[in-house]
């Protein structure tokens, strides 16, 4: 049995962004050794000058950042909708929390009566 974490689509893009920063990080690192006014096997290869290569590179590296925020506002609509989404049981965890500092002694007495605020250590605004 395999776990697939991502989906092709997502591991496609991932190496796309891989090979784009590899190819960005090798341009700058000649062009920041000197290696300006000789191309590099990169720059023969496609016809264009280094300085040229790195910056459409570049362009490219942003264009691939923001080119996800439109499949982003999916999600974040789902996780919105999740987040406001009332299930029956949903208050269950609360009561038990509830129930168990109640066991627990956490709760303190006031001279009024009971309160309801946990009494928590070095609290002093609890007990005056």
């Amino acid at each position: 049995m395999t776990v697939e974490r991502y989906s092709r689509t997502a591991r496609r893009f991932h190496t796309v962004v891989y090979v784009v920063t590899l190819l960005l990080l090798v341009t700058g690192w000649l062009l920041l050794a000197g290696g300006e006014g000789q191309p590099s096997p990169l720059a023969r290869l496609t016809g264009v000058p280094d300085v040229m290569l790195h910056v459409w590179l570049g362009w490219a590296l942003l264009l691939l950042a923001i080119l996800p925020l439109g499949f982003a506002l999916r999600g974040v609509a789902m996780f919105v909708r999740e987040t406001f989404r009332r299930d029956p049981g949903d208050l269950g965890w609360l009561a038990r929390l509830w129930a168990r500092l109640c066991l627990a002694h956490h709760f303190t007495l006031r001279s009024s009566g009971p309160t309801m605020c946990p009494k928590w250590p070095g609290s002093s605004w609890l007990t005056s």
